[in-house]
């Protein structure tokens, strides 16, 4: 027959048990925790940066449609119109040439910090026409005039 001081032996050893198996759990449970924070921060990161190379490469296409009206004319094949900076990242424009009027124009945006892969890519197609004047009038095409390029 098993005595009374044998039963709460036992017990002691299954509640030592118990208590580490609980405070395994909850430690799984605070690294998940701290693990989907840091997700959370990295997607919102990337968010942010992906934004901010969209209005870098449109605001640089929007500089080199408004800029540049000189030399559309003389323009053949594909040309880089320019390649510099813009909000902090560097960014490179192309210009193509489709018709006597009809042009495309692309801006890379890279990424704004070494090694996040963070790119945006947008398509212009405009119509560069000759006004009074000797001048150039350079217009978007106004059905979806840009679009973001992958």
């Amino acid at each position: 027959m098993i005595s009374v001081h044998q039963v709460i032996a036992r017990r002691k050893g299954f509640v030592l048990a118990a208590a580490l198996l609980a405070l395994l759990i909850v430690a799984g449970m605070v690294a998940a925790a701290v693990f989907a924070a840091n997700e959370g921060t990295r997607m919102a990161a990337a968010s942010s940066e992906r934004q901010l190379t969209l209005v870098a490469a449109e605001s640089s296409i929007e500089d080199a449609l408004t800029s540049g009206a000189a030399d559309w004319a003389s323009a053949t094949g594909v040309t880089t119109v320019s390649s510099g900076e813009s909000y902090g990242m560097p960014v490179a424009i192309y210009r193509t040439r489709l018709d006597t009027t009809l042009f495309w124009v692309v801006a890379d945006a890279g990424p704004a910090r070494p090694g996040s892969g963070v790119m945006a890519r947008v398509g212009v197609l405009v119509r560069v026409t000759s006004v009074a004047g000797g001048a150039t009038s350079v217009d978007r095409i106004r059905e979806r005039w840009w679009s973001e390029l992958f």
